[in-house]
């Protein structure tokens, strides 16, 4: 806020800041001051305005336009004005003026000169570039142009960019020296890094891993891209389905487990069905005594019933008893939810192409022994295992450097070794996620496996030292938030050259069936509704035996195993005789039998079922 305010608004402060200090120090010197009024047309003064003024005369303070005092005649002194020149860097304070000295000029114009000097702004600078897609690669039509212009890719278009913003020129110088490494024996860097120390060129552009090792012989930017070391795999080819592949959704203990809920359901249908009075109605309302009552739950309909809602068809049969009806409902539910799961899972089978793989990450890379893997000799990649500290990665080291074979001198040679691997003779390649995501999208045969194991990134490498590393920082971090980074990156990663040939499809190393656990509360529904629906049975045989003491004679629990005991004697009848044998003998449907009327409210199954 205080850079908002004028100069006169300063002074303004200043003055009632005095004024103030001033009107303090006159009432400790003579206590409580009176105000009488005054005319400007008389000779009249207050008595306490000399005293007022020799109080702000001899009143020193350090205010917000510098330090303030006064000589005897009122004027200002000590008066010290800044100098300012507005510069590349913004307003640079340059010199002071003073009513003693003058105008005194402390800047350092030369060093400043030099500033402009080595400033990337106007500069002509020289970029080395290694031939790599889809940083930096040639146009299709290369022979017809010259110079920047017989190049292109992500690299290329961000130099461009730079360029713009920065109002640079540049020669792009590229070749297929490797970006740099460093000799373990002599210690001396070689390819790209080598050009730097050597001044062979103001930067390097490209797919240049920021390292340890390089910051300490080379400076650079801000990164422009992040990644991780990501294993790239052959593609394993895709199973051909089995003949019964529409059992694949459920597991085959899911499926066991259907079938024995399917006849357990059936079997207390069955009996329940049978138990209950309800269930029993006399075919032929009109007579009476007809002297036989039908049951619709026999074996075979039972089993129908349960199948035909296992299949979602529905069955004439239709419960009349409150606990067939109960049991008929969990199933229902039973049916409406292994139903529901089989279709999702089915639907997900029949659509996704699924492959298996033989590993899906570094860990599986380390447990097992018939596939290889290495990495690019020299690169940030081995560098990263050779210095890692964790249990895996020293493993994995360990077993990429026991045989040489399994280092590779470019990305080319590592995807072509993984191309051509097959069975136990596999291999795998350790390299960048970025470039493992460019090359996965336009080449169907390989595949990425895991998450990035690290994170780093790339960036524009200069010589230790170069001024020119801030302002292309700087540059690259505007870039990123305005967003042109990332439609760089969309733009020949998923667009350009065939990017998005290959579908991204996702390798699983087992099949996703659903289990037991994931459907086993339904189960346990299943049993609860038996369960139950053998207690409302019970309730409903009781219920009627006590309604009807003339038909049920015997005690209840006799009574309860005569129901039972003819539910399993007759297990294919829809009928029996009402006739009961007047001692306590079994039911029977002899003629010799002494017969027993209905109960006189007719039907055995009441309305309000």
């Amino acid at each position: 806020m205080r850079s908002l305010l004028q100069t006169d608004s300063y002074l303004v402060y200043d003055a009632v800041n005095l004024f103030v200090k001033a009107a303090k120090r006159v009432i400790g010197e003579k206590g409580a001051l009176g105000v009488s009024s005054v005319s400007c047309s008389r000779k009249q003064y207050w008595k306490h305005g000399r005293s007022f003024r020799d109080a702000i005369l001899g009143t020193k303070l350090k205010g917000l336009t510098g330090d303030i005092s006064f000589d005897a005649h009122g004027k200002r002194t000590n008066v010290r004005l800044h100098i300012v020149e507005p510069l590349r860097t913004g307003l640079q304070k340059v010199g002071y003026w003073t009513a003693e000295s003058g105008v005194q000029i402390k800047f350092n114009y030369t060093g400043q000169r030099q500033s402009f000097q080595t400033s990337v702004r106007n500069r002509a600078l020289r970029v080395l570039a290694k031939l790599e897609s889809p940083y930096v690669m040639e146009k299709h039509n290369a022979s017809l142009y010259e110079g920047n212009d017989r190049y292109r890719g992500y690299c290329v278009d961000l130099l461009s960019n730079l360029s713009a913003t920065l109002n640079f020129s540049y020669e792009l110088v590229v070749s297929n020296l490797p970006y740099g490494f460093q000799d373990p024996k002599t210690r001396e860097w070689h390819g790209l890094v080598r050009e730097l120390i050597d001044k062979k060129g103001d930067m390097v552009l490209g797919a240049m891993t920021i390292t340890r090792d390089r910051e300490e012989v080379v400076d650079f930017s801000q990164p422009f891209l992040y990644l991780g070391v990501r294993i790239l795999l052959k593609k394993p080819e895709k199973k051909p389905p089995a003949l019964f592949s529409f059992l694949d959704p459920l597991t085959m203990d899911v499926w066991i487990y259907i079938l024995i809920a399917y006849l357990t359901m059936s079997l207390f249908l069955f009996f329940i069905g049978r138990f209950s009075p309800y269930e029993w109605y006399n075919p032929n309302p009109c007579i009476e005594e007809a002297g036989v009552v039908e049951n619709q739950f026999s074996i075979f309909n039972a089993t129908w019933f349960t199948i035909g809602s296992l299949m979602q068809v529905g069955t004439e049969i239709a419960p009349r008893a409150v606990s067939t009806r109960l049991l008929a409902g969990i199933w229902w539910f039973f049916t409406m939810i292994m139903v529901g799961s089989y279709t999702a899972n089915l639907a997900a089978y029949l659509t996704a192409e699924r492959m298996k793989l033989p590993i899906e990450n570094a860990q599986d890379l380390v447990k097992q022994n018939q596939i290889k893997y290495g990495c690019f000799e020299g690169g940030a990649t081995c560098k990263f295992f050779e210095r890692s500290v964790y249990p895996d990665y020293m493993r994995m080291w360990d077993a990429i450097k026991a045989d040489p074979n399994n280092f590779v001198h470019s990305h080319e040679e590592g995807v072509a070794k993984v191309k051509e691997s097959t069975g136990t003779k596999g291999y795998a390649y350790l390299m960048e996620s970025i470039t493992l995501e460019y090359i996965t999208s336009r080449d169907c045969n390989v595949i990425g496996i895991g998450n990035p194991l690290d994170t780093k990134g790339y960036g524009v490498a200069f010589p230790k030292n170069s001024p020119f590393r801030k302002e292309i920082s700087v540059a690259i971090l505007t870039q990123q938030d305005k967003g042109f980074l990332e439609e760089f990156r969309i733009k020949w990663w998923k667009k350009e050259d065939g990017g998005n040939t290959c579908e991204d499809v996702k390798a699983s190393s087992g099949t996703n069936a659903m289990g037991l656990d994931m459907v086993g509360g339904v189960f346990v529904v299943v049993l609860l509704g038996i369960g139950l629906g053998v207690l409302v049975a019970i309730f409903e045989f009781t219920w009627k035996a006590q309604r009807n003491p003339d038909v049920y004679k015997e005690a209840l629990m006799k009574e309860i195993m005569k129901a039972l005991h003819d539910a399993v004697r007759s297990p294919f009848t829809h009928s029996k005789s009402t006739i009961r044998q007047s001692n306590h003998g079994q039911f029977s449907g002899h003629d010799d039998n002494t017969a027993v009327p209905l109960p006189h409210d007719r039907a055995l199954f009441p309305s309000s079922f």
